[in-house]
């Protein structure tokens, strides 16, 4: 009962979650001086325009989950990288980054579970 009413809360504001995460994905890009974190902000964009467009596509919902997908992948290979200098002397800088992109993986495992539409009346 509360998933289901949590389920359809996240479903219908789902255009806003992509914006959200796009806009987190520029800054992060921006922070980072790292301009291949803008395709993840691409493709979160694209979803929500997409989403807001046409809503009820087959293809805007398909591109919404494989977004969430990428989001992801991209976290965890993130949490990989920077794992790899947890036992320099960047140890913070490794710390607080893979922290930030578990929370990034894990807005996108929601993102994911928003974009589902089965069962959502």
């Amino acid at each position: 009962m509360i998933l289901s009413s949590l389920k359809r809360k996240l479903h219908k504001n789902s255009k806003v979650l992509y914006g959200v995460a796009g806009i987190f994905w520029v800054a992060l890009s921006y922070v980072s001086f790292t301009y291949l974190l803008l395709w993840p902000a691409a493709a979160c964009f694209l979803s929500s325009a997409l989403l807001t467009s046409i809503p009820s596509s087959r293809f805007s919902i398909s591109l919404a989950k494989a977004t969430a997908l990428y989001g992801v992948a991209i976290s965890v290979l993130q949490i990989y990288f920077s794992s790899l200098i947890l036992g320099s002397h960047l140890f913070l800088l490794g710390l607080e980054s893979i922290a930030i992109f578990l929370l990034v993986g894990f807005f996108h495992v929601i993102l994911l579970f928003a974009s589902t539409k089965e069962s959502v009346k």
